[in-house]
């Protein structure tokens, strides 16, 4: 879905409106779930979170090799996801587990997910569109 919205519509704005939505709704989210503990709640929330991730992911995907030159495009974006792997999901366990144990909130998380979606818009924000971008081959 995505993908098919990035190229219907452009991937830049594809990318940021899922991730300010994260920004917006991740807390409310978490204290639906721990304010009400349900599956049904558990299912909605991961649904609604892991979507907006998913789009944008998607978006994501596409515009980081279009905004490279045909050459570097797989290295470019080895790099690029395998840095952001790294950094974020190789330490985001620590980080919420820290959380959680210094402010003692199980909502402590949704901050660290609403700050990383606020640093993403602002870096989305400066890359240019690429959709009508014809690609060297």
């Amino acid at each position: 879905m995505g993908g098919w919205l990035a190229d219907r519509y452009g991937r830049l704005w594809i990318m940021v409106i899922p991730r300010v939505a994260l920004a917006l709704l991740t807390y409310p989210a978490f204290m639906l779930l721990i304010e009400h503990t349900s599956f049904t709640n558990l299912l909605l929330v991961t649904t609604l979170l892991g979507g907006m991730t998913a789009i944008s992911g998607a978006a994501s995907l596409v515009i980081v090799p279009e905004l490279l030159p045909n050459h570097l495009r797989a290295l470019g974006m080895s790099i690029a996801y395998a840095v952001g792997v790294s950094l974020f999901g190789g330490t985001t366990q620590f980080i919420i587990t820290w959380l959680i144990g210094a402010t003692g909130n199980p909502a402590a998380p949704a901050w660290y997910v609403t700050g990383t979606s606020i640093i993403c818009v602002l870096a989305m924000l400066a890359l240019p569109e690429t959709r009508s971008k014809t690609l060297e081959r």
